[in-house]
């Protein structure tokens, strides 16, 4: 009976960061529709970092551990003992949500999160040869680059089966530079985690320094008129709409308590996984599938296993700093990738 409850538990370790992929890209749909009821990517959001900041405040204010991390930080500013770019990971977390909201409607889930996936390896290849960011250098491997010519394909394949306007190519472009941020937005937020000592307070840090910034952008964008702004809804039936915010509160927490028990490498795989399953989901049942996908979204996969597998290899032990630093950088990607 023991044994079997552990294989139960194992088991479903191995289904949670699937699950967790899925809600990330449960996300951009979300998102997504919401941009196009209140008339561009930027208001969305916007109000995506709102209401997630919101979240994190409550979650901060109940919390001491998240409380106490804030203080530390606060007092690394005043000190000037922190690096000023540990605290551009809100920026990326804000590319990123801002490529989900303008790219979804029109390109769909998918191909999003395809050219986002892709964005991320390219972003961690680069980090870790030039050792940027205060990262240790490592050579771009063999390994490295067959995946990434494999994801570059699969992008390609996914993208096929949609009419490729000019618009459709930039929005595949900023889906890989959300991705190269988001490698950033990791980073970025490591250093916040050794400040804080926890991760609440990094995500907090990262969501006003995002919100901050859609605002001002945002509010220039509309008040010169190159920003189209419609009055978001308020019906019961459209509360649904302002949920992407929270959602990126509840990955950050989920990643935090889970990366110990699955490691960093396993966790990442698995999210990566729930995201190109759940972006599958979603186009299909938004009428924007394409017997293409059943193609590119497992090669996609497989060129991620391709580009991690020497790494995950050397680190099935990974040391519990190591993981930290991955769960925080996860984390405010509302992630891995989901930013918000």
């Amino acid at each position: 009976m023991t044994q079997n409850n552990s294989s139960r538990a194992k088991a479903a370790l191995a289904i949670f960061p699937v699950l967790l992929g899925v809600l990330s890209a449960s996300q951009a749909r979300i998102n997504g529709s919401l941009a196009d009821r209140v008339g561009h990517g930027l208001i969305a959001a916007t109000i995506s970092f709102l209401v997630g900041l919101a979240s994190l405040v409550v979650l901060a204010v109940v919390n001491r551990s998240g409380r106490a991390g804030a203080a530390r930080i606060w007092r690394a500013v005043r000190e000037r003992s922190v690096p000023w770019w540990a605290f551009t990971g809100g920026l990326c977390g804000a590319t990123y949500i801002l490529a989900q909201s303008m790219s979804v409607p029109l390109l769909g889930v998918a191909p999003f999160i395809s050219a986002m996936v892709l964005g991320q390896v390219i972003g961690s290849m680069c980090l870790d040869a030039f050792g940027w960011l205060d990262l240790p250098r490592h050579p771009i491997t063999t390994n490295r680059i067959i995946g990434a010519v494999v994801m570059v394909i699969a992008v390609v394949i996914v993208a096929w089966g949609k009419p490729l306007s000019v618009v459709a190519i930039a929005l595949l472009a900023l889906g890989v530079v959300s991705g190269i941020a988001l490698s950033v937005q990791m980073a970025a937020t490591g250093r916040l985690n050794v400040v804080s000592q926890e991760g609440i307070g990094p995500s907090l840090v990262n969501f006003l320094v995002g919100t901050a910034v859609l605002l001002v952008v945002s509010s220039v964008g509309v008040a010169t008129g190159l920003v189209p702004f419609h009055t978001p809804p308020t019906d019961p039936t459209s509360i649904w709409l302002y949920v992407g915010g929270f959602v990126g509160v509840v990955y950050i927490m989920a990643v935090a308590l889970f990366v110990r028990r699955v490691g960093a490498f396993v966790l990442t795989l698995g999210i990566v996984a729930g995201q190109l399953l759940g972006s599958l989901l979603w186009d299909t049942l938004t009428g924007n599938f394409s017997w293409l996908m059943l193609i590119g979204l497992p090669l996609a996969f497989a060129g991620m296993v391709t580009a991690n597998f020497r790494a995950g290899a050397r680190r099935t032990d990974n040391r519990a700093a190591d993981q930290d630093q991955a769960a925080s950088g996860q984390a405010s990607s509302g992630q891995a990738s989901s930013g918000t």
